[in-house]
């Protein structure tokens, strides 16, 4: 529910190779992707708060799920993910390969196994991801291991509570401004999408998943929306049910944020 789908792997190549930044840059750079600190692999999120990947100079909810892409590996060796310290987060891997080839008129890619061999013309690429579940804050470490449990090459990424959280709303699929109370007027039937942007101080923040927990004072006024089954983890996608008045509370380790609803007929 309301997960938003990786980009196909040879597209985020070609956007985390566009530009980098590495770790020692200081502030957020909004680059694509984070150099190792062994200079083999480029790091990047892959979240709704960066469609195209970006790099690990934001940093990632407390107890949120963050997803970690290292690219640029050798295609013929398989890879895990590990999470230094541990007691910082733990990390599910997958390893995927893509078939690529290029044209005067641009080019395509396919997904192939990982010990799968792409044809004459093709380039083999991978890209080792890592679905981070994060616990306690800090300063973790992202590594990529060989077969051997060698660490290939490493990125530091930060984990930390939320100080704030900003909102803005669209209601009928139009923006909203809040009236003088600070509620938002909508009608029976209308659509509600609730977007959130996560701040630890001035930096905004990532999450891929459970970043956000939602909460409804009448879910018979506004409930969550049953037809929405695919979308950005940051946004809220609520539905006007009845007259009255209810609330939405978006939650995040460190802080919350609610919008206040008047729905008439």
């Amino acid at each position: 529910m309301r997960i938003l789908a990786p980009l196909p792997l040879f597209l985020l190549l070609a956007a985390c190779t566009a530009q980098t930044s590495s770790p020692g840059d200081g502030g957020v750079t909004l680059g694509t992707s984070t150099t190792g600190k062994n200079g083999k692999l480029q790091f990047a999120y892959v979240s709704s708060q960066c469609d195209l990947g970006c790099a690990l100079d934001r940093p990632v909810v407390q107890g949120a799920m963050i997803t970690i892409q290292a690219s640029g590996a050798d295609s013929t060796v398989p890879y895990t993910m590990a999470v230094a310290p541990t007691s910082l987060g733990m990390v599910t891997t997958t390893e995927t390969c893509t078939c690529s080839s290029s044209n005067g008129n641009g080019g395509s890619g396919r997904t192939v196994g990982v010990t799968q061999t792409c044809n004459a013309g093709e380039t083999r690429s991978c890209v080792v991801s890592g679905d981070v579940q994060t616990a306690g804050a800090g300063t973790a470490s992202i590594e990529v291991l060989d077969a051997s449990g060698d660490v290939v090459d490493s990125a530091p990424f930060t984990i930390a509570p939320a100080d704030r959280i900003d909102q803005s709303v669209t209601i009928a699929n139009q923006p909203a401004t809040a009236a003088s109370d600070g509620s938002y007027a909508a009608h029976v039937g209308d659509p509600i999408e609730i977007h959130s942007v996560v701040y630890s101080g001035d930096q905004k923040m990532v999450f891929t998943k459970h970043g956000l927990d939602p909460s409804y004072s009448d879910t018979e006024v506004v409930a969550s929306d049953p037809n929405v089954t695919l979308g950005a983890t940051d946004t809220e996608y609520a539905v006007a049910k009845a007259p009255g008045d209810a609330s939405v509370t978006m939650t995040a380790v460190g802080a919350k944020a609610t919008v206040v609803l008047h729905v008439s007929q």
